[in-house]
């Protein structure tokens, strides 16, 4: 075999996967934040998931039949898919007022990943600048959302490891529809939280 033909590795797949998925995250943090003014958060979790939904079905039927059964921990699932909703409306609710830019496991952390942890804290601190004066209640958000984002990864790599991805997906899918239209019949208290989480259609 030539070179260019070795095989990649699984982690090499998985790192690559991952860079995609940031990248296409980015890009939907960008068209959230450009919307946010005429779109409010609540129509996005419903209609995007809802349309979401049938493509993933399909999917299943298609490509991931092992996919159609009940969650073995469907408890944690669901806990995965509530965390998942909580970080992202933490994070919505600040993305417009800022600018883009191992416990638990017994995992062994090496020197290099911790050093790459204070890195990603020192841009933070860049970022939202605690010593400035404009700070705002909005800066602490990204962090609380980042840590229910760590919360909901630890549970999928450890409780929820034996579940289908597809099923996973589904999940989160539904539990966004949910929150999106409970949201949206209840009252207008998203409104307090950011100007794009106002009700209404």
């Amino acid at each position: 075999k030539s070179r260019s033909m070795i095989p990649l590795s699984d982690t090499t797949k998985a790192v690559l996967v991952i860079i995609c998925a940031v990248a296409a995250l980015a890009m939907g943090d960008a068209l959230i934040r450009q919307s946010s003014a005429s779109v409010s958060v609540w129509q996005m979790f419903a209609l995007r998931s809802g349309l979401a939904i049938p493509v993933i079905l399909a999917i299943m039927a298609l490509f991931a039949r092992g996919a159609f059964h009940r969650p073995r921990r469907p408890g944690w699932t669901v806990l995965r898919s509530v965390l998942m909703v909580l970080m992202w409306v933490f994070y919505y609710a600040a993305l417009p007022h800022v600018p883009l830019a191992a416990l638990v496991t017994r995992t062994r952390i090496t020197s290099l990943q911790w050093a790459a942890v204070g890195v990603g804290f020192v841009g933070v601190l860049l970022i939202i600048r605690p010593g400035s004066s404009d700070i705002s209640i909005y800066a602490a958000l990204p962090i609380a959302s980042a840590i229910l984002y760590a919360i909901a990864m630890i549970l999928t790599a450890t409780r929820c490891r034996d579940e289908h991805p597809v099923m996973l997906a589904l999940a989160l899918n539904i539990a966004f529809v949910v929150a999106g239209t409970v949201a949206m019949l209840a009252a207008p208290a998203g409104a307090y939280l950011a100007p794009n989480f106002a009700p209404g259609w």
